[in-house]
């Protein structure tokens, strides 16, 4: 207990920016002994705007590892996970934090604010990894949920078709991380339970090469089986890959 008392000594005062190191390793060891009290702590100085850019790393960093049991604690933490994640990624720093950061705010943001995260983190301009980690984490925000009505998500839906089409049907498809990102588009449209995803197979279908085609149906046949529990989300995933097989019968 006296351990305890001394680390949180030091991860609340010393703030000088040239001890940052030994506060970081202190605040590592309290996520460690599982201590009351560190969730809101962590919160609190996340939502210090003024702390010390190193300091604000490990603090997201350690939000992703700890449990946020009180509703109203989550309920403030992912506004502020979402804005630390878009500076991040409007600052091109590509690195971990963001990447916890945007998996922290899809554990735990409600369904209706991923409009916001998806034209965000989507956008033409993002990174490649950028992209795929969001669709991923629409997939986990929607994935015991029956999807989304596209009244008023138009142009959510939208964007995710863009990037499916862009990755599945350009050239460079042959290289495995554009198929991925494309697989990854189809299924978080089935996730969301898009009523045009079989229109975006068709078109997959008419113009893109038949071996890129046949590994496309090899992957969704992969995924399928981790989504057997989402009744809708399988059956459009299968609906896709019956109409991929359509076309080499």
């Amino acid at each position: 207990m006296k351990k305890n008392d001394e680390l949180w000594k030091t991860v609340r005062y010393l703030t000088d920016p040239k001890d940052y190191r030994k506060r970081i390793s202190s605040l590592w060891k309290l996520l460690e002994r599982d201590v009351d009290g560190l969730d809101e702590f962590v919160l609190v100085e996340l939502e210090n705007k003024n702390n010390f850019s190193p300091w604000t790393d490990h603090l997201i960093r350690v939000a992703e590892r700890l449990d946020f049991h009180d509703h109203s604690l989550r309920a403030r933490l992912y506004p502020v996970l979402f804005e630390e994640a878009k500076k991040r990624n409007q600052k091109g720093q590509i690195e971990e934090p963001l990447f916890s950061a945007m998996r922290r705010y899809a554990s735990i943001a409600p369904c209706s604010d991923v409009k916001e995260f998806a034209m965000q983190f989507l956008a033409e301009n993002c990174q490649l990894q950028v992209k795929q980690l969001a669709l991923q984490c629409i997939q986990n925000m929607f994935y015991f949920s029956d999807g989304l009505s596209i009244k008023g998500n138009e142009d959510l839906f939208k964007r995710i078709r863009v990037v499916a089409k862009i990755y599945l049907l350009r050239e460079l498809s042959s290289d495995s991380r554009s198929i991925s990102i494309g697989i990854n588009a189809v299924l978080t449209l089935a996730a969301l339970n898009d009523p045009k995803l079989l229109q975006l197979v068709d078109e997959v279908n008419r113009n893109q090469d038949r071996a890129v085609v046949q590994t496309i149906e090899k992957w969704l046949e992969e995924k399928v089986l981790d989504s057997k529990k989402q009744t809708k989300k399988s059956a459009l995933i299968l609906a896709a890959i019956s109409k991929l097989r359509f076309y080499y019968i």
